[in-house]
C-alpha cells in the first residue's frame, strides 16, 4: 500500500525513520501507523526537531507529554481547591452538642471556651427558635455537623433525645472517629460503646477538661482532613 492509499499517511519524517518503521513487526507497524496517521498533520507543522523524530518518539510521545502536562495542571488545581476548602472547613468546624437540659449550667463554661477557641458549636437551646420544628432542626444539624460531643450524666442517660442523637452518631459514617464523650457528673453504668471513647471527666477539673476536649476535637478533625488530603493528593 502506498503512502497516499487509505489512512496510512506518513508524517514528514526522514527516510531512515521510515525504514525503521517498515522493518518493525506487524503489530508495531500497525500501532505506529495509527499513531503517525492520527498525529501527522500537527507533526508536520511542528519544529524540525520533532519532524525528524521517529513516529513513536515524535507524534505519540509528544501527545503523551502534553496529556501528562494537562493532567498535572488539573491535579494541582484540584489540590489548591482542596486546600482552600480544608482551611475554610477548619475555620468553621461545627460541633454538635448532645446534652440534657438539666446539665446546661455545668457545661456553660466549657461551651464558651470552645466558641472562643474557634469551634462552631451547635446548641439546640440556642439555635432553635420558639415555634420552629425541633425534630427537623435537630436532624438538619446532625446532618451538617462535623463532630459530636456527648455530655454524660445520670439524667442524660435517661433522656430519649440524647439516646437518639448518640445512636445517629454511632451509625453514621460522617461521625466515624469524631465523637467525644464528656462525663459531666459521676455516672455509673456507662454503656460500653461510649466507654471506648475514653470519657473526659469534667467534674474533676473543668479547666483541664476544657483543654482536653478542644484538643481532642481538633486532633480528630486534623486526622480526618489528613486522610481526605492523602486520597486527593496528586500522583
Amino acid at each position: 500500500m502506498s503512502e497516499s492509499e487509505g489512512t496510512m499517511r506518513w508524517p514528514r519524517f526522514s527516510k531512515n525513520s521510515r525504514n525503521r518503521l517498515r522493518t518493525s513487526s506487524v503489530f508495531t507497524r500497525a500501532l505506529l501507523t495509527y499513531a503517525g496517521a492520527a498525529a501527522a498533520p500537527p507533526c508536520s507543522r511542528d519544529p524540525p526537531v520533532y519532524r525528524r523524530a521517529w513516529v513513536l518518539q515524535g507524534c505519540y510521545s509528544w501527545d503523551l507529554i502534553l496529556t501528562r502536562r494537562r493532567t498535572r495542571i488539573i491535579n494541582e488545581v484540584r489540590w489548591l481547591v482542596f486546600v482552600a476548602r480544608d482551611v475554610e472547613a477548619q475555620r468553621r468546624m461545627k460541633v454538635f452538642l448532645s446534652l440534657s437540659h438539666d446539665d446546661r449550667k455545668a457545661v456553660e463554661e466549657l461551651i464558651a471556651q470552645m466558641s472562643a477557641a474557634g469551634l462552631q458549636v451547635w446548641d439546640a437551646d440556642r439555635e432553635i427558635q420558639p415555634g420552629e420544628n425541633w425534630a427537623l432542626e435537630v436532624g438538619r444539624a446532625l446532618a451538617q455537623s462535623d463532630a459530636m460531643i456527648v455530655f454524660l450524666s445520670p439524667k442524660s442517660l435517661r433522656s430519649p433525645q440524647v439516646q437518639h442523637e448518640v445512636d445517629f452518631a454511632l451509625t453514621s459514617p460522617r461521625y466515624e472517629g469524631r465523637v467525644v464523650v464528656v462525663e459531666v457528673k459521676p455516672t455509673e453504668r456507662i454503656p460500653w460503646i461510649l466507654r471506648k471513647f475514653r470519657p473526659i471527666r469534667l467534674y474533676q477539673s473543668p479547666a483541664r477538661a476544657a483543654k482536653h476536649v478542644i484538643s481532642r476535637v481538633r486532633h480528630l478533625a486534623k486526622a480526618t482532613r489528613h486522610a481526605s488530603r492523602k486520597s486527593l493528593s496528586p500522583a
